[in-house]
Parts: C-alpha cells; structure tokens; sequence
C-alpha cells in the first residue's frame, strides 16, 4: 500500500497548482479523509490542490451545459447536471415551470429513484409526493405500472431501518430480506450505534404512490400514515458484519 500511496502523490505532483475557482473556494471542507469539495455542481472527496486545475475545468464545463439546459428547459438534464445529493434541490428550484404533468411526474420518479439520501430529505419528499398534479402514475414505467395493478387489494410491506422510530419513512418493500439487507446496511453506512429492526405493515393498494420494481428491491411508496397495523422485529446484528 505504501508503494501505490508513492506512487499515486508521485504523479500527483506532475499537476502544475492552480488557484481553485472562486466559486468553489466557499465550498471547501475537511472530512475523516483529509480536504473535500461540496458543491452542487462538484463533490471531490480527498482533495488536493493539485488536482484545482482539473476540477476548475470540470466546474466551468457543467456550468456551461447547466445555463444551456436551463435556457433549453431540458429539465432532466438540468437536474442531473447536479451532484447526487443536490438534484432533488435542482428539481424543487425549477418545479413551478412545468406544463407537462406526465413529465413531470416522470422527472420525479428518476430522481427519486437515484436518491440516496430520501430520509434527509423527508419533508421536500412528502410535499411533493403529497402534490395534486395529475397523471402520478407517469412516475412508474409501463412494467412498473404493471406489477402494481397485480398485487391484492390489501397486501403486507417492510422496511428496515437502524431505529424503530426511522420507520416514519416513504420507502417500503414488500419482500421481508431486503427490508432486513436495508437495516443492516443502516447500521454498516449510517448509524452504526442503532438498534436495527424490521417494521412491517398492511396497506392498500389504492393508498399506494408509486411501485418501483427495478434494483431487485420491489420498493413501495406511501404516505407513513397509510401504513397499519404494524409489528416491529428486531435483527440480531453484530458490528463489522457484512451479513
């Protein structure tokens, strides 16, 4: 490891050092890691100075292609210009300019979708699921739609979470394993000093937003409030586990 570590500031220091661009200086932090960029348009986690020329290069070209989508209203596009954690920010900023229900509704499914910070966002994401706009359906694909007309009227569904009182989420599954992968995974990324448990619990169909079948996690939104009758289950966890 010592020889890739020389290795890699050898050719690091090949980089001529530039100033960094004024409107990332405001955005420079410090992390477990050492330096890190987070803007919306750019996140370089482990930053260097050395590395501000490539960087400023990559800032001025996504700003450019974000003005042009802008100016274009190619919203998609627009929105994920932006940096993972910063696109459903992007998507409330422009979300007054739609004229297209089933786009927007589309736009918002991908990005929910490619999120993966929902519970930090809870509150954008319950007003916005919680929206009149028609034509909700568009947020599912064609299958999608599919799976969620074959399921019963009344079915049961499960998430998994690192404290019982995360369980006041929009995101459930309907297959119990993965509910139990999503606590652990909690535990492992987020909450390492939880108390992972399974919540599950019976809604109705009609009361569904949305089924997302892709990523293997046969996922369903709904409003916290729709979910009844729940039972909580403990998982045996034990720290540095990859089960």
């Amino acid at each position: 490891m010592s020889e890739e570590n020389d290795k890699a500031f050898e050719i690091l220091n090949q980089f001529e050092v530039v100033p960094l661009h004024p409107d990332l200086v405001p955005y420079v932090g410090e992390n477990s890691l050492g330096a890190m960029i987070h803007h919306k348009l750019i996140i370089s986690i482990m930053h260097h100075e050395r590395l501000n020329k490539t960087v400023n290069a990559q800032y001025e070209f996504k700003k450019a292609k974000v003005d042009a989508a802008k100016a274009e209203k190619d919203w998609s596009l627009y929105v994920f210009l932006h940096e993972r954690p910063y696109r459903l920010d992007a998507f409330s900023e422009i979300s007054g300019q739609w004229n297209d229900p089933a786009s927007f509704w589309q736009l918002v499914g991908s990005i929910w979708q490619d999120s993966e910070n929902i519970y930090q966002n809870r509150g954008q994401w319950l007003k916005l699921w919680s929206s009149t706009i028609p034509n909700r359906s568009s947020v599912m694909d064609e299958e999608d739609q599919e799976a969620l007309a074959a399921l019963p009227e009344t079915f049961k569904v499960y998430r998994g979470v690192s404290r019982a009182k995360a369980a006041q989420g929009l995101s459930w599954t309907l297959d119990y394993d993965k509910a139990v992968w999503f606590a652990k995974r909690a535990m492992r990324v987020v909450d390492s000093a939880g108390k992972p448990v399974v919540v599950e619990g019976a809604v109705q169909k009609s009361d569904v937003l949305a089924h997302f079948t892709g990523r293997n996690e046969d996922e369903i939104v709904i409003l916290p409030q729709h979910v009844k009758d729940r039972k909580i289950t403990k998982i045996n966890y034990k720290k540095n586990s990859l089960g």
